[in-house]
């Protein structure tokens, strides 16, 4: 059973739900969220990806979490969020707030990127090899943004890569962790997350 509890606000209560998509993408300046208590499961699908926007925000919860696919809020703000399983980022997904670049005419204007968050109540948070998370800013301009990893009850396991770099003058990427095992669970392939002068 799906209710619309709003705008862009869907729920299907304890249900199972799988979106199949080539992107999910966050509308400009919208707010769009999923929930179910069930598995929530998001694939990749072939074909043609919308025109990119910029400033939207997307948030998904399930029981459990599996990301396959491609999450994008350009200069925008992704929450993922399992409520009592496991959140997993599998091989091949990319979770993108990354900064944007926009051309008018001579002058190129740069939003900032956003903020990702991922979020495993009582369970494991996973990002597997091969796996992307970017909030790096546009290449050229603008700020990065910034990632959460939030995993109270147990670990992360943090084997993807990370973006978190900005163009050199701007604010580099920001990270955060909560986990009762301390450092995350081996090692991410790549951090860049620091100022640039």
């Amino acid at each position: 059973m799906h209710r619309r509890a709003g705008p862009d606000q869907h729920q299907f209560r304890r249900h199972a739900v799988t979106l199949a998509a080539p992107v999910i993408l966050a509308d400009t300046d919208a707010s769009a969220a999923l929930t179910t208590t069930g598995a929530l499961t998001i694939n990749p699908l072939a074909g043609t990806a919308l025109n990119a926007s910029r400033g939207g925000a997307i948030a998904l919860v399930g029981g459990t979490l599996t990301d396959s696919g491609t999450i994008a809020a350009p200069a925008g703000n992704v929450s993922l969020e399992a409520t009592s399983g496991d959140l997993t980022i599998a091989s091949g997904a990319l979770v993108s707030s990354a900064g944007v670049a926009n051309q008018f005419f001579d002058v190129t204007e740069y939003a900032p990127a956003g903020n990702i968050a991922l979020t495993a109540d009582v369970g494991t948070i996973n990002v597997l090899a091969g796996a992307i998370l970017d909030f790096a800013g546009a290449q050229g301009g603008g700020a990065a943004g910034s990632l959460t990893l939030s995993a109270p009850a147990q670990t992360v396991n943090l084997n993807g890569t990370i973006l978190g770099n900005a163009a050199s003058g701007y604010l580099g990427g920001s990270f955060s962790l909560n986990t009762t095992g301390g450092e995350p669970r081996q090692s991410c392939r790549r951090t860049r997350a620091k100022r640039r002068r």
